[in-house]
């Protein structure tokens, strides 16, 4: 893949995500610190594929860690996703919010993290085209709900951590979940 093409990929991730690109934060190494800091530095197609290619950013600790991003996911008012950070039940929880989403007729994915303390994941419920911020918290709250899931509902004012990005404190990386 070309550094174009790399380019290209992550700027068309970034449009399929969010429109809010003014900043971002960053995942924290598992140091007894908080689990992110928020950078003032535009949220860039660059920084996206950098993120994939592996890149390591220096701490203020002096460790390395490997870059993972989040971001706001609405902007004036609308969103492009709804999301639901599942706090227990792993795959188990997984399988029931896909089972749910299609049930309201809803395409999702989900991507787990585990570690020995979480055991959770983020669903994922893309739209069509950007939509009220509203309605998409309203439907990420309504899966939420009927599927029984404990966590926290977005897109709201505050920041998540995007798709296939490392989870620095439950490692194991992104894992396919079916309905089944």
């Amino acid at each position: 893949m070309t550094p174009n093409d790399k380019h290209d990929l992550a700027a068309w991730y970034l449009d399929a995500l969010t429109r809010r690109r003014d900043a971002h934060i960053r995942m924290r190494r598992n140091d007894g610190g908080g689990k992110y800091f928020e950078s003032k530095e535009p949220l860039t197609p660059a920084l996206v594929a950098a993120a994939f290619d592996g890149a390591t950013i220096r701490q203020n600790t002096g460790h390395r860690v490997r870059l993972s991003l989040g971001a706001r996911l609405q902007w004036d008012g609308l969103a492009l996703v709804a999301a639901i950070d599942i706090d227990t039940g792993g795959i188990a929880s997984a399988r029931r919010a896909l089972a749910t989403a299609a049930e309201f007729g809803l395409w999702g994915f989900v991507q787990l993290s585990a570690s020995g303390s979480h055991d959770g994941g983020h669903l994922w419920l893309p739209s069509s085209a950007p939509s009220p911020a509203e309605q998409l918290l309203d439907i990420a709250q309504r899966v939420q709900a009927a599927a029984k899931l404990e966590g926290e509902a977005y897109p709201t004012e505050k920041h998540l951590r995007l798709p296939a990005m490392a989870h620095l404190h439950a490692p194991g990386g992104p894992q396919k979940v079916s309905r089944e």
